[in-house]
Formats: C-alpha cells, structure tokens, sequence
C-alpha cells in the first residue's frame, strides 16, 4: 500500500497577519525579547505570534485595550504567561492586516516594568504614525 505524505500545517499555515516591531534606530521589541525575557518567555511569546498571526478574526486574539491609554489612540495588548508572570505586548493595527508591536512589558497591581511602559507605548504609536519611526518584520518560527 502507497501512503502519500503531507506537509504539516505547522510548518505550512495559512498566514493571515503580518507582525512587525516598532523600530527607531534599534529594535526595542528585539532587545526585550532578548534581555528580559527567559528562554521559556521567548518561547511563550513565540507562540503567542505564531497563533495570532493564523487566526484570520483578530477578535478572537483575546486583545485588550491598553489600560492607561486613551481607546482613541488604539493601543492594544495582548498576554502570555511565563515564569510565573503574566506578560503583555502593547501594539498597534495598520491597515494590510499588519501588527506593529510597540513594547514588551508586565505589571503586578499597578506596578509596571518598565516603569514607564504605558507612556512608552503612547510615544513609540505616535512616532509611528507621524513617520518619526519605521517597523521591521518579525520573523516567527512555525517548526518549533
């Protein structure tokens, strides 16, 4: 008997998002991922792009708007658990079905790390869509 082998949807899904990280000189998001985040932290927010970007709905994200930013800036967040700790990233739409991530943050009560997150968010949305900064892709593996 012949069996026919597939390619997993895994390695192949159905991309629905573009995610990018918010760039001005360096890469904020990169350095946060890198610096402050363990490895099971990257791995946690790995997955967390990896299964937004192939659900086609993003009302189905479970984003947030961003607490302490007015909701006519349209800042939003999404969460992940890891270590123990619950992490959000602060981003924004644009049009093209495209995610600029903002910032990487956490808080306990309203204790926020970085201190100035919200504010930093606020900032980097501005620049953003004033042409101040630019974006670059982030690359998300889907064989992990």
């Amino acid at each position: 008997m012949l069996v026919k082998s597939y390619k997993s949807d895994m390695v192949n899904p159905a991309i629905y998002w573009r995610v990018c990280d918010f760039i001005q000189g360096r890469n904020p998001i990169e350095d946060w991922r890198a610096k402050d985040l363990s490895e099971n932290g990257r791995f946690a927010f790995n997955a967390m792009l990896k299964n937004i970007v192939k659900v086609e709905n993003h009302l189905e994200w479970g984003a947030r708007d961003l607490k302490g930013a007015p909701k006519k800036e349209n800042i939003l967040e999404l969460k992940f658990i890891a270590d123990k700790r619950q992490y959000r990233v602060a981003f924004i739409f644009q049009p093209g079905r495209e995610v600029i991530l903002l910032i990487g943050f956490y808080h306990k009560q309203k204790v926020y790390y970085p201190p100035n997150a919200i504010d930093t968010a606020r900032t980097r949305a501005s620049a953003f869509r004033s042409n101040k900064a630019g974006k670059i892709d982030r690359a998300i593996q889907f064989d992990i």
